[in-house]
């Protein structure tokens, strides 16, 4: 399958999150003292110098970790579906 479009990521991404019981969504939808509160535990994909990287939310001040490599859409979307199939491969045993 050819990538072409962050979209086919971020759908890989919300199933992701969906699979892991995490919100869709990278903030609450309120702020506390004019600042977002970060969904804990939310995965996301991040964008530098064209490259791309899976990363997961830490804590509700938006720190994160990187959770896979930078690579292309395409190295980054297949390691994707490998992270995937490994969660439910647990989850579903």
């Amino acid at each position: 399958m050819k990538v072409t479009k962050i979209v086919d990521l971020e759908l890989r991404v919300n199933y992701l999150n969906k699979l892991t019981k995490n919100r869709t969504q990278m903030y609450l939808p309120y702020k506390i003292k004019d600042k977002y509160i970060s969904n804990k535990g939310h995965y996301y994909i991040s964008q530098y110098n064209g490259s791309y990287r899976l990363e997961q939310i830490v804590n509700t001040m938006g720190g994160c970790s990187d959770v896979s490599y930078r690579g292309s859409k395409k190295e980054i979307y297949n390691w994707l579906n490998a992270y995937i199939k490994g969660i439910e491969a647990v989850l579903y045993k």
